[in-house]
Parts: structure tokens; C-alpha cells; sequence
């Protein structure tokens, strides 16, 4: 592995613990809709929070972006399970 592999790797393994530790945190809050990523209100509050940050810039919330990529991971989880059908 190159150092810039190993430097690509460890910011993945980075955002990584940030995704994780934000869903424990929604989960424990009770949040819940994450596992049917087409429900219409948990898509349309991740793409207003994308507009948003887009929108910001530089003055977007980390937390929001943390918020995306775990909406994009259950979108890619969604069709891994469903790509046979």
C-alpha cells in the first residue's frame, strides 16, 4: 500500500467512526426510517440537508454532512439487497 492509499484509507476509516456514532446517536433518539430509504419524509429531509450544505458551503454543519453519507450508505444497502429483483 502507498502512502497516499493508506492516507485514503484512514480518512474512509475516519468518516467511518463519525457515521457510526451519529446513526447511535439518531437510533438512541429514536430516530428511525433509515431502513426504507424511499420514504418520501426521510428523503426529502436528506435532500433539503444537502441543499443546504451546497447552499452554505463553508458554513455548513458537519454533523449534516455525516447525515448524507449515511442516507447514501442505506441507498447503497437498499440496492445491494435489492439488485436481483
Amino acid at each position: 500500500m502507498t502512502k497516499k492509499d493508506k492516507e485514503l484509507c484512514d480518512a474512509v476509516d475516519l468518516f467511518a467512526a463519525e457515521m457510526k456514532k451519529r446513526l447511535i446517536e439518531k437510533r438512541k433518539a429514536r430516530w428511525h426510517g433509515w431502513e426504507r430509504p424511499f420514504n418520501c419524509d426521510v428523503t426529502s429531509r436528506m435532500l433539503n440537508k444537502t441543499a443546504r450544505v451546497f447552499a452554505l458551503a463553508h458554513h455548513f454543519k458537519l454533523k449534516d454532512v455525516v447525515d448524507i453519507a449515511n442516507f447514501a450508505m442505506f441507498l447503497w444497502v437498499w440496492a445491494v439487497k435489492n439488485e436481483d429483483r
